[in-house]
């Protein structure tokens, strides 16, 4: 089953581990099982280590993806989702996560002002 939670983190990107855990329990795994089969992964299944979502979510992504933009854009996106952080700060967010998926950093001066 592991392999079906590797082809969905392939197919549709990372994704927080309760969304795995709802589209187990569609297909009909109990609930229990589920969240059992999601802590258990697979070999190239990750979980984001030193974040921690709402009630013990963890945020999964597939070797592939790591530090790409999709990798990037799934946190961000699963990030504000959990706070319900203003836009304002989201924009932010996107800077700081668009220049860690660059092969450069801007400086300060370089922006107009």
């Amino acid at each position: 089953m592991s392999n079906i939670i590797e082809s969905w983190l392939l197919t549709d990107g990372p994704c927080l581990s309760s969304v795995i855990t709802q589209r187990l329990m569609e297909q009909g795994v109990s609930a229990e099982a589920a969240r059992k089969r999601v802590s258990r992964g697979g070999t190239k299944i990750r979980k984001l280590s030193g974040l921690v979502f709402p009630k013990n979510t963890r945020f999964l992504y597939h070797d592939n993806d790591y530090k790409k933009e999709r990798y990037w854009r799934a946190l961000l996106r699963d990030m504000g989702q959990a706070s319900r952080m203003p836009a304002a700060k989201a924009v932010c967010l996107e800077l700081v996560i668009s220049s860690k998926s660059m092969a450069y950093v801007m400086r300060y001066i370089d922006f107009p002002h």
